[in-house]
């Protein structure tokens, strides 16, 4: 980028431009982005603006408004007398189930948590296909690996013998092909046909940089991601609320066993 500057800026000093360039940049984090000026376009950082400016009112500015209620629901959890990758592969089978469940409840059966919404109509099918794929965040790829294998192996299978529809294992990571990142986000876009299995992306950091779906609402974090930035991209829903469950990892050290836990 820095070199594409200095060449535009060349090129015009030699058709006579002599006034001073005003850029215009985009950037994914506004964080540090007085450094970014100095260091990309040698500019001081006191000739840097952010647009849009923060608004006038706490809590509202001209591209973002606070809510008065949750669009996100973090549920810590700390396994006891079990390892976090048995408690990950538990949650996401649990889940599933449950989902699988309240999607199969003939019409005209009481609301379960005494809603509005009437089970079996198209406004109930439309809510919870919502809810109908989860991702699970894993911060190397080694685990994932692992969660896939046992997925595979011993979740579906059990899944097949209790009559439910097995699940799939879309990746997201930085070793997905564009075509084939570009192909799982168009297919996790659309909503579920009925008796087509449901999707458990499993997915890296990747996630955190420019992927917006919708449908992806349930997000299971293996560990803690490493940046605020991470942890708060990684975990965006859309139009319903996003439920977000959050397993610290423990490290096994010469004291004893600690989690690591964050603040954010």
């Amino acid at each position: 980028m820095t070199a594409t500057f200095k060449d535009l800026q060349r090129l015009l000093q030699e058709f006579g431009y002599t006034e001073p360039l005003k850029i215009i940049a985009s950037s994914a984090t506004i964080e540090a982005f007085e450094r970014q000026v100095e260091h990309l376009y040698g500019r001081s950082p006191r000739q840097a603006r952010i647009s849009p400016s923060p608004g006038p009112i706490l809590g509202k500015s001209f591209y973002a408004e606070t809510l008065n209620y949750p669009q996100r629901l973090f549920v810590g959890i700390i396994p006891h007398n079990k390892t976090i990758f048995n408690t990950i592969l538990e949650l996401i089978d649990l889940y599933h189930r449950e989902l699988q469940r309240l999607q199969s409840l003939p019409l005209g059966t009481p609301n379960p948590y005494r809603g509005t919404l009437v089970p079996g109509t198209i406004e109930w099918q439309m809510l919870l296909d919502f809810y109908a794929t989860s991702l699970t965040y894993f911060l190397t790829n080694r685990e994932l690996n692992s969660i896939r294998t046992d997925i595979e192996g011993e979740v579906n299978p059990n899944l097949l013998r209790d009559r439910l529809l097995p699940l799939e294992t879309p990746e997201l990571t930085g070793s997905t092909s564009t075509d084939e990142v570009t192909r799982i986000l168009e297919q996790l876009e659309r909503p579920l046909p009925p008796g087509k299995p449901p999707n458990v992306v499993l997915a890296t950091s990747m996630v955190s940089h420019g992927v917006d779906v919708d449908r992806l609402n349930v997000m299971i974090f293996y560990g803690m991601p490493r940046q605020n930035a991470e942890y708060i991209q990684a975990s965006t829903g859309s139009v319903v609320p996003t439920l977000a469950s959050c397993l610290p990892a423990c490290i096994r050290c010469a004291s004893g066993t600690r989690a690591t836990t964050h603040t954010f």
